[in-house]
């Protein structure tokens, strides 16, 4: 069809959001993550919490010579997010001392890296969290395998 046959919409109409500064990003309501089946088992918990979020907002960005994913979760109130913070705080704890009744410790090339190097900081209503994504990390996400 022709560019000027389509309909179009008054600035007005549209919802404004501001975008984190991050290279990549994706924002999902935080219902939408607790109903995630297709999330590594992991991940499970961390979701499960973030539904009490309004909306959470990952990325990946630079942090020195290595990458970072990061987290913004607004919550409706302070009461919210100080429980979404313990909760957080709480989840990448317990899977501490699990990898440590097992005996093992969590590798940077996995899942188990990543969660157990969560860090969470409360702003009011805001979470914020920073994991850092190893080179190893990124290759098995993406089939690179030793390439």
């Amino acid at each position: 069809r022709d560019l000027h046959s389509f309909p179009t919409r008054r600035s007005s109409d549209l919802e404004l959001t501001r975008a984190e500064p991050e290279a990549v990003w994706y924002s999902v309501p935080g219902k939408k993550l607790a109903s995630a089946a297709v999330l590594p088992n992991g991940s499970k918990l961390f979701a499960k919490a973030l539904e009490q979020a309004k909306r959470a907002t990952f990325g990946v960005r630079q942090s020195g010579n290595s990458m970072e994913l990061v987290m913004r979760a607004d919550c409706a109130d302070s009461a919210s997010a100080s429980s979404l913070h313990s909760q957080l705080t709480g989840v990448t704890a317990e899977f501490s001392k699990y990898f440590e009744n097992l005996g093992q410790k969590p590798s940077s090339a996995d899942l188990s890296g990543l969660i157990l190097n969560g860090k969470f900081q409360l702003e009011g209503t805001v979470i914020r969290g920073r994991w850092p994504l190893s080179a190893d990390f990124v290759r098995n996400l993406f089939g690179a395998g030793g390439d």
